[in-house]
């Protein structure tokens, strides 16, 4: 890009190529920065509110349709982060020797294997106000189960900590799933009574919380209705968002593959979709405004904090 030498708040190192376009995805009031073409290179990059722009930057308005947060584990991560491929920039970081990065899978090419022997594997996900959820949304991933080393209930995707939830999936062992949304200080939940996620089987498992009733809750597993009834939404918090971990001590052990939130419930047709790998959401499109060769400054960047870029 043509002058970015030049200092942006002093965080700013290099880009390149000059060919290249750089453009900053908004979605829900957040935003990300993605590469459109070329090669990125991006050496402690740092972008503020009325943070002054050199060059040919590009923003454009992310797809409605993404999820707030999305994992394929199809690339090994760089450094322990693990890039978040909806457009929100809610980037994870790997915890613990025993999160492997594996070729069993099954929405992709890899997924990730918690061998949770010992507690303390798990990802720790680098959220922003998006998931602070307290409207409709939708938890699924694929899991293969084993027996973990402490009993209780895995957390498969979880939002929670000691003595304080906000909304989660998890595993219990014998195969029943559980699903919970924490709002107005009480717990809610739902608990399958039989075995719908054995111990070494795939599973796509959904939980899905709104729809046609804003409470109308219901949990799929391979793209089938296993249980429904009503939940409380959830009351946004700080609580700590984790993959393969629910709260301090109940650590799921096993695969996970393709983990997303959605913050709507997706429709029953769209849980199948998801299952048989149909269901996908479309590229960032539509400029907002361009800069070529000069100074812009920029007044609503992420106005919840600092952008998280992940790694390139």
């Amino acid at each position: 890009l043509p002058n970015m030498e030049r200092p942006m708040n002093k965080k700013l190192r290099r880009l390149c190529p000059a060919s290249l376009s750089l453009a900053l995805v908004a979605l829900g009031g957040l935003w990300a920065f993605t590469a459109l073409a070329g090669d990125l290179t991006v050496d402690n990059l740092n972008v503020y509110q009325n943070a002054g722009v050199y060059g040919n930057l590009t923003v454009i308005k992310g797809p409605a349709d993404a999820p707030l947060l999305h994992y394929s584990f199809d690339s090994q991560p760089a450094s322990g982060v693990v890039v978040d491929e909806s457009f929100h920039g809610n980037t994870g970081t790997v915890y613990g020797a025993g999160v492997i990065w594996t070729n069993e899978c099954r929405a992709g090419t890899n997924a990730f294997y918690f061998d949770n022997t010992e507690q303390g594997n798990y990802i720790d996900v680098d959220y922003g106000s998006s998931l602070q959820l307290t409207g409709p949304y939708t938890l699924s991933a694929w899991i293969k189960p084993e027996v973990p080393g402490e009993a209780g209930a895995p957390g498969i995707i979880g939002k929670a900590s000691e003595g304080s939830s906000e909304y989660g999936l998890m595993w219990a062992s014998g195969g029943a799933l559980a699903f919970i949304s924490s709002g107005s200080d009480m717990w809610s939940y739902m608990w399958t009574t039989n075995v719908v996620a054995p111990v070494g089987a795939w599973r796509h498992v959904v939980g899905g919380l709104g729809g046609s009733g804003a409470n109308q809750a219901k949990l799929y597993v391979d793209g089938e209705l296993v249980l429904q009834g009503t939940m409380r939404l959830p009351l946004a918090g700080s609580n700590p968002l984790y993959v393969g971990r629910w709260r301090d001590q109940y650590y799921f052990k096993g695969c996970i593959d393709d983990p997303r939130i959605y913050d709507r419930a997706l429709t029953a047709t769209e849980v199948q979709q998801l299952h048989s790998g149909t269901l996908n959401y479309s590229s960032p499109t539509g400029a907002v405004f361009r800069v070529d060769d000069t100074e812009v400054t920029i007044s609503r960047l992420n106005q919840q904090g600092d952008i998280n870029m992940g790694t390139f």
